[in-house]
């Protein structure tokens, strides 16, 4: 977790990141809109966002599929690239 933790710091745009989840406008997401596909994606090996807390994005997200990464941490298309490509195109088809 550390070195998934490190290299998201160590990237050039983490900074312009943070302020803009910090000072930006409100962010208004789809959730309200039965009509637009989603999916979340949660990794079953996840220490940053525990796979318990899955079921409160699925009540803040009533119309997504809820779809779990069996051998994944936190970064889905870094542990299992090929499986989060395939959920990825099956939404948007």
């Amino acid at each position: 977790m550390c070195s998934e933790l490190t290299s998201i710091v160590d990237t050039t745009t983490f900074d312009a990141l943070v302020k803009d989840l910090a000072n930006g406008p409100e962010q208004k997401g789809p959730a309200a809109d039965p009509t637009t596909r989603i999916v979340i994606g949660w990794g079953r090996q996840d220490r940053l966002c525990l796979p318990r807390q899955a079921a409160r994005a699925s009540a803040a997200f009533p119309s997504a599929n809820l779809h779990w990464f069996d051998h994944s941490g936190h970064f889905p298309m870094w542990d299992m690239p090929r499986e989060a490509a395939s959920v990825i195109l099956q939404a948007t088809q």
